[in-house]
């Protein structure tokens, strides 16, 4: 509801209030560079600046699969040769 389906920042919530102001986009370099998975687990549970964690929220697995999903979003976003040589022949098949 907050960083949206692609993880741009653009959730449902942003702009409904004054208390849901725009979060980051999780396709910066410092979330796909910089940030260990462990790193985002903990964000995830504990919650960070205006974010609230998800411990009640989501399971241990069910927030594996959200730093899943963001990185599959991150690749997605900037695939490497390979990822483009790959999905090319699934194509060509």
């Amino acid at each position: 509801v907050c960083h949206g389906a692609k993880g741009e920042g653009d959730g449902s919530v942003i702009g409904a209030a004054p208390l849901f102001p725009r979060p980051p986009t999780l396709h910066s370099d410092k979330i796909k560079k910089e940030w260990s998975d462990g790193r985002i687990f903990h964000v995830i549970t504990m919650g960070q600046g205006l974010m609230s964690g998800y411990r009640t929220q989501l399971n241990v697995q069910e927030r594996w699969a959200v730093i899943h999903y963001i990185r599959a979003l991150n690749r997605a976003m900037d695939p490497t040769d390979s990822d483009l040589k790959k999905a090319s022949e699934k194509v060509n098949r």
